[in-house]
């Protein structure tokens, strides 16, 4: 007797066969001008990246198994023709599931962008009434910053962990100092790495498939070599450790009042770079943003009272500054944010090789 796979095997080489299975219907893959349609907007997904088609994918298979009860790869025409009670029975459903208002929005518009497509090969597909689906109101805590001081003091914390912990400290470290994201950073490899005399390359491939070259100090390179192993990549640990660390550590600082994730290292490195330029293009720059409205939002706000230039200057007299002792003025100093320490020192540094 003919096995159930060997005759699945069979019908699939018919042309436009269908034919149960048991509780299956097959429907050859290589037939379907459906499922070819959709593997064209697939592919042009993945041209931006392999990360934004694989979320495509799973918003509109799960899309399907929830709306229609079916399994991607059984998709027939009448799966197709979509009302808008059945796409506000989606959102429904996935609210009960707790899912965040972002990530419902983009499963929503992964749908609507797919079938949009769709629409100009099949036209009998309905989609006048997406204009009528709103879109959830974003209710994610924003990722909070951390100041140069608290990174720094998270990184002398990763030094006491247990294990890789000399991988989990320049983790930090070149997180700060580059802004790069954490999937980037444990992507990089040695290879990356481009050395001249006085300062080093780094190459590689970020969120949306977007290509950063970033330079650090010949100094910070030699120190890294130190974590380098038999592997090809630099950081070799995984991002679920990291994220572990990153509770670990956030309970050592007591931050439990404040949304910090390993993110919150890549703001604090734009701040400094604004911070140290005043310049926000340095700081777009940095976190290799697009648009400059978004690297507003990602610098760090801070209350410093009345910051206006008259308000915060009328009780004051420059000239104590030429006044103080210079034990004074050291305990100022030492009060002093670490990103204005660094200020200071890059300057003399500058004014004494004048001398």
């Amino acid at each position: 007797m003919m096995s159930a796979e060997v005759k699945r095997e069979i019908l699939e080489r018919r042309l436009g066969v269908s034919e149960e299975i048991g509780n299956e219907k097959v429907i050859p893959f290589k037939n379907n001008q459906i499922l070819e349609q959709f593997e064209r907007f697939y592919t042009k997904k993945q041209r931006k990246s392999t990360g934004t088609f694989l979320a495509y994918k799973g918003d509109i298979e799960e899309f399907f198994l929830i709306v229609k009860g079916t399994q991607f790869k059984f998709l027939k025409e009448d799966h197709l023709k979509i009302t808008l009670d059945e796409f506000e029975d989606f959102i429904g459903k996935l609210e009960k599931k707790g899912l965040k208002n972002i990530s419902i929005n983009r499963k929503v518009q992964s749908v609507k962008s797919a079938l949009s497509y769709l629409k100009l090969k099949f036209p009998f597909i309905e989609t006048s009434f997406f204009e009528h689906i709103d879109k959830l109101d974003d209710d994610t805590r924003k990722y909070d910053a951390l100041t140069t001081e608290e990174v720094l003091f998270m990184a002398d914390l990763a030094k006491k962990e247990r294990v890789k912990k000399d991988i989990k400290y320049y983790t930090i470290l070149f997180a700060l100092d580059t802004c790069v994201r954490k999937a980037a950073i444990l992507n990089l490899k040695w290879s990356d790495f481009d050395l001249s005399e006085d300062k080093v390359i780094v190459s590689g491939i970020d969120k949306g498939n977007k290509k950063f070259k970033k330079e650090i100090a010949s100094e910070f390179y030699e120190e890294l070599l130190s974590i380098k192993t038999d592997s090809e990549y630099v950081f070799d640990i995984s991002s679920d450790a990291i994220n572990d660390m990153m509770i670990r550590l956030k309970k050592k600082m007591k931050l439990d009042n404040r949304n910090i994730v390993f993110h919150s290292i890549r703001k604090a490195g734009a701040t400094f770079a604004f911070r140290m330029t005043g310049d926000i293009l340095e700081a777009k720059k940095a976190l290799g943003h697009s648009d400059i409205n978004t690297t507003y939002r990602y610098l760090q706000e801070r209350d410093y009272g009345s910051v206006g230039a008259v308000s915060m200057s009328k009780d004051l007299d420059t000239n104590i500054i030429n006044e103080a002792s210079h034990e004074d003025l050291l305990k100022v100093l030492d009060e002093c944010d670490q990103d204005i320490k660094i200020l200071l020192a890059r300057k003399l540094t500058k004014l004494q090789k004048t001398h």
